[in-house]
């Protein structure tokens, strides 16, 4: 028992971690754990609502808001009004002397464990696995018809697939037409219908038939056209020539001239114009010679670099000099221009 002074200190609020951390929990103080809403007197935890008893310690009367364990019947129970409820029946576990079998004397007041029902399911694979209607493999041989069955009991067998096709080959009396073999060694003529077999061509009527497997033939009738013989350009009328290769050789004949531009020279009365063709380079070359009148008087001259009038039989003293005149003019104003580039710099 705690002396008076110990008592002065009867109450300790903190945290759970330092709680924890106290190497020495006096038996006579009530320590709580305000982060954690617990509280302890010593060592004794009295917020914990879980408690293990025996079905031989369970107390008469429970406190409401606790769970009992019974760990030798595995059930939990709470305390609610004036009696006990169960809340959870008991788990069997592997080596309980409960059964794991998952069988019909299974008791329905037991939860089985993973490892009770991972067992039993074990059971049912080796017996399933252990039985000789069980199919365990089917592999495929080199016969089509035919696959290898595996059971349970490693056994095999051939067995024969019903309806494959074994063999195809081409039936040399029908065109169009295969042979089927089938896996019980019957056979079977498949037409391959919309096929064209054996085209004929009729060299006089010129007629192509192509026979369909399961449908009318096709005719194709291409019947004696005119063809083009041959075919000229007339320069003079300007029209393209088509020479066909009937008996008369007919001519079809049409105008380019609305398929290019059309070009017309007119004269003046100082250039006579022309438009001339040149077989070497065929093509037209437009020209245009200038008219000089033969009227008395007339200086004008043709040269080979173009026509030329000599004006200086025709100047005067007078207009010799307003052309002096205009010349000392255009010397002023290019000294001018000189000296003010000079005094005020390039522009």
């Amino acid at each position: 028992m705690a002396d008076a002074t110990t008592y002065a200190k009867i109450l300790f609020t903190g945290n759970y971690d330092n709680y924890i951390a106290l190497e020495t929990k006096d038996p006579d103080v009530l320590y709580f754990c305000q982060d954690q809403g617990k509280l302890f007197k010593g060592a004794k935890d009295y917020t914990d609502a879980f408690v293990q008893v025996t079905s031989a310690t369970l107390p008469a009367a429970g406190i409401p808001g606790k769970i009992y364990y019974e760990t030798d019947t595995k059930i939990f129970k709470t305390y609610l009004g004036n009696a006990y409820v169960e809340i959870q029946q008991p788990i069997d576990q592997v080596g309980d002397s409960t059964t794991h079998t998952l069988s019909a004397s299974s008791s329905d007041n037991s939860v089985p464990s993973s490892k009770n029902v991972w067992l039993y399911g074990q059971a049912i694979i080796s017996e399933v696995i252990g039985g000789t209607d069980v199919i365990k493999d089917v592999t495929a041989g080199t016969d089509p018809a035919s696959v290898t069955v595996k059971y349970g009991d490693n056994s095999t067998s051939k067995v024969t697939v019903p309806g494959v096709v074994t063999g195809i080959t081409d039936d040399t009396t029908t065109d169009g037409q295969f042979i089927v073999t089938g896996s019980d060694g019957s056979t079977s003529a498949v037409a391959v219908s919309g096929v064209v077999t054996t085209p004929t061509w009729d060299e006089t009527s010129l007629k192509l038939t192509l026979p369909v497997v399961g449908g009318d033939a096709i005719e194709v009738n291409i019947p004696k056209d005119i063809f083009l013989e041959s075919g000229s350009y007339d320069i003079t009328n300007k029209q393209i020539v088509l020479v066909l290769n009937d008996s008369s050789s007919t001519e079809i004949r049409f105008s380019v001239t609305d398929m290019v531009p059309i070009y017309d020279v007119t004269d003046t009365s100082t250039v006579d114009s022309h438009i001339t063709w040149d077989g070497t380079n065929g093509k037209y070359v437009i020209s245009a010679d200038a008219k000089i009148s033969a009227e008395q008087g007339n200086g004008i001259e043709e040269k080979a670099d173009g026509l030329y009038l000599d004006v200086r039989p025709y100047a005067t003293t007078t207009d010799l000099g307003t052309l002096e005149a205009a010349v000392a003019t255009l010397e002023e104003s290019h000294n001018n221009l000189a000296a003010a580039a000079l005094q005020w710099g390039t522009f």
